[in-house]
């Protein structure tokens, strides 16, 4: 069970108004990894999912203060999710990228790919692979079923991203630093 202690702090990020400084600083990890994303896209009643994230699939997202998985959490947007029909995948985040062995673990996701309920959700991991058309290295999410994940977002074995995939947690750890560091309280400066 989560118990949030500390009051979230609104916090302004590329000239939007977040409800906290820590959906400000996911928003900024998602435009540093060139993840397209909108904030608050609409509400479902009993939840307003924080994003909806557009990574070859629209995933909505909830971002929580949370470094363990927290079933109380998943089953309340699980719920309101279950009830949105054009809801494929939802991702809970933790409150910060960890280091898992040589993975960088970022939440929690499932995957709906008919109307019926979401299964069991799985950790998520972000690795790195060639991108089509992309020169450099594109970042995706990736759960524990690896390559069936790939299969299931449009990927085929034969797919520049299979074989290719690497974990590069020091790179990923420091780009979530700059992240951190985008959405840093600075004071306004004095005339």
């Amino acid at each position: 069970m989560s118990d949030y202690r500390i009051a979230a702090i609104p916090t302004v990020y590329r000239g939007r108004r977040y409800r906290s400084r820590l959906e400000a600083r996911w928003a900024a990890f998602f435009d540093l990894l060139d993840w397209k994303h909108e904030y608050e896209p609409f509400d479902l009643g009993e939840w307003t999912p924080d994003f909806i994230m557009r990574e070859g699939i629209d995933c909505l997202v909830e971002i929580k203060p949370i470094s363990a998985f927290d079933r109380k959490v998943w089953d309340r947007i699980a719920l309101c999710a279950e009830e949105h029909s054009a809801c494929p995948s939802i991702f809970l985040s933790r409150v910060a990228p960890e280091v898992i062995g040589s993975a960088v673990e970022i939440g929690w996701l499932s995957n709906r790919f008919d109307r019926g309920k979401f299964p069991e959700p799985t950790a998520v991991r972000i690795v790195w692979g060639q991108g089509r058309h992309i020169p450099a290295m594109k970042a995706l999410i990736m759960n524990a079923r690896g390559i069936e994940w790939l299969a299931e977002h449009g990927f085929s074995e034969d797919s520049q991203y299979v074989g290719t995939l690497r974990s590069y947690a020091e790179h990923t750890m420091s780009i979530w630093a700059k992240a951190t560091s985008e959405v840093q309280w600075r004071p306004e400066a004095r005339s």
